[in-house]
């Protein structure tokens, strides 16, 4: 692992996303970058499904509970280059992975 791998994670950050072509030439700052995208993706979701529960749970009481922001970001999220780039990060993950997996049962 490079040094600068290496400091992504001692800042509480994931690196797994990334293959090891990446993290090799990596620098700080772009691993500070992929960590935040990570991130906001994650928080984002998290907020639309209490949007949506909030959602259903109102509509027996009312119509329409999600707010004007929730709208905006649930159709940026279901946009086709934003599914796109999750969809490959997850296969990166899913890929990295196996890879460790594989080294793993070499070493065994």
């Amino acid at each position: 692992m490079t040094k600068e791998a290496s400091q992504g994670r001692k800042r509480g950050g994931s690196t797994r996303g990334m293959t090891q072509y990446e993290l090799n030439e990596a620098t700080p700052t772009m691993i500070k970058k992929f960590i935040e995208h990570e991130t906001f993706i994650k928080s984002t979701e998290v907020f639309l499904s209490e949007q949506r529960r909030l959602k259903k749970e109102s509509l027996k009481r009312k119509r329409g509970f999600l707010c004007p922001q929730a709208v905006a970001m649930e159709k940026f999220l279901m946009g086709a280059e934003v599914q796109k780039n999750m969809k490959g990060i997850s296969e990166k993950k899913q890929t990295d992975s196996e890879y460790e997996k594989k080294i793993g049962r070499a070493y065994l």
